[in-house]
């Protein structure tokens, strides 16, 4: 989008951002594409926001992308290094997995 605004100058009106969390869609959990993160390996499921959702909320607010430095954030990456169930973890329980919940 930022290569759309700035380097092509292309007017954008309007937005929407696809998932808030990552999710199972056609049928598997990956790719993840969510704005927050979804530590399915937890029995909390803690979503961790990711910087895309420090940039959809920074647009959503001020409705442009104005004093925005990503740079400068760091959100819940170790803890997304350390989620490591499978996808045969998550959905067979006949393979060691119980729907992501230890």
């Amino acid at each position: 989008m930022y290569k759309a605004v700035v380097e092509e100058e292309i007017p954008i009106i309007g937005y929407i951002a696809w998932s808030f969390v990552d999710n199972n869609e056609w049928g598997s959990f990956k790719p993840r594409f969510g704005l927050h993160y979804v530590n399915y390996t937890t029995p909390e499921l803690p979503r961790i926001p990711r910087p895309a959702a420090k940039w959809f909320a920074h647009l959503s607010t001020t409705k442009g992308l104005d004093n925005l430095n990503l740079e400068t954030v760091q959100m819940g990456t170790n803890e997304e290094q350390e989620a490591t169930a499978t996808l045969e973890e998550l959905h067979y329980p006949e393979a060691g997995g119980n729907g992501g919940v230890p």
